[in-house]
């Protein structure tokens, strides 16, 4: 499961699902931090509500790479913001590696992320872009549901761009002195493009 700034409860209609173990443990990873330090926040409490689907479950939705089955995400944990940098540039991308219908896009950054952009990379050598935040906010971490789900024929390459402003102009920068790396915590940064997928119900996972 994955929560954050302006995360918001997303019932799924119609046949659409997810699949939870009868013995499910749930894990809650908790990142609290004032900008400087993690620091758990007084009388700070999480609560969690599952709701069982009452009909029949045909097709599986994820919102995230989180998900065993459905969802996932474009990533790069492997570089360097350098100290005063006003527009940093990382980039990572993914082959899909079968047709795949995206459904919803999450950019996630920390503070210093500026904006973030999807490309796809399609086989015949056409491209499109499946969103463009030129104005990121960590206080805002939207999901993007596409108004149509977007196939994505295997071979396609998904593209993420991002950019970091890690100097002085950034009010939320905590300090530009520093090189920025990937780490959990606020004052680090993260740089992954997670997209939301549907896949029809495996028929080893059909209810009996």
């Amino acid at each position: 499961m994955s929560e954050a700034p302006l995360d918001l409860p997303r019932p799924l209609p119609g046949t659409l699902g997810s699949l939870r173990p009868p013995l499910l443990n749930l894990l809650l990873f908790l990142s609290l931090s004032d900008g400087v330090e993690a620091t758990p926040v007084e009388g700070e409490r999480r609560f969690v509500g599952l709701h069982r689907s009452r009909g029949t479950v045909a097709r599986l939705s994820a919102l995230f790479g989180l998900d065993a089955l459905a969802g996932g995400l474009v990533a790069n944990p492997r570089f360097v913001i350098p100290a005063y940098d006003g527009n940093a540039e990382v980039r990572a991308t993914q082959k899909i590696v079968k047709d795949t219908l995206v459904t919803t896009l999450t950019p996630h950054m920390h503070v210093r992320g500026k904006d973030m952009i999807y490309i796809a990379h399609y086989a015949d050598g056409t491209t499109e872009t499946l969103l463009s935040v030129p104005k990121y906010d960590f206080n805002w971490q939207i999901t993007y549901e596409l108004a149509k789900p977007k196939l994505l024929p295997a071979g396609t390459e998904l593209e993420v761009i991002a950019h970091y402003d890690n100097s002085a102009n950034n009010r939320f920068n905590p300090d530009p002195s520093k090189d920025v790396r990937w780490g959990d915590q606020t004052w680090e940064e993260m740089m992954i493009g997670f997209y939301g997928t549907v896949i029809d119900r495996p028929a080893a996972t059909q209810e009996r």
